[in-house]
C-alpha cells in the first residue's frame, strides 16, 4: 500500500505543477498583448515602421504559442488527475478481489 500511496501523491503533484504551468504560460501569453504596442522606432522611418510590423507579427506568434501550450499544459493536468483517480480505482478493485474469504 504504502508504494501505491507514493505514486498516488506522484500522480497529484504532476497534475498540480502542469495546472501551474498552464496558467504562468497563460499569464505570460497575455501578458504579451500589451508588449510593444506603438511603434518607438520613429514615425515615417521605413525601417522602424518594418522592423515594428515584424516584431507585432512575432509577439504574435509568440503569443499563439504560449496559448497552445498552455492549454497543453492544462489537458497534461486533467490527465494526471484522470490517471491518479483510474490507479486508485484499480488498485482499490485488486485488493478487494485478493483478500481471503472470511468465516462466518
Amino acid at each position: 500500500m504504502s508504494e501505491f500511496v507514493y505514486e498516488s501523491s506522484a500522480w497529484h503533484n504532476r497534475a498540480t505543477i502542469a495546472r501551474e504551468a498552464g496558467v504562468e504560460l497563460g499569464e505570460l501569453g497575455q501578458s504579451l498583448e500589451t508588449t510593444v504596442a506603438q511603434n518607438y522606432f520613429g514615425r515615417g522611418c521605413e525601417e522602424g515602421a518594418a522592423l515594428f510590423a515584424k516584431l507585432q507579427a512575432s509577439l504574435r506568434s509568440a503569443r499563439t504559442e504560449l496559448t497552445s501550450l498552455s492549454e497543453a499544459a492544462h489537458l497534461l493536468a486533467a490527465n494526471a488527475s484522470m490517471a491518479r483517480s483510474q490507479l486508485y480505482e484499480v488498485d482499490r478493485n485488486s485488493a478487494v478481489q485478493l483478500e481471503p474469504p472470511h468465516d462466518r
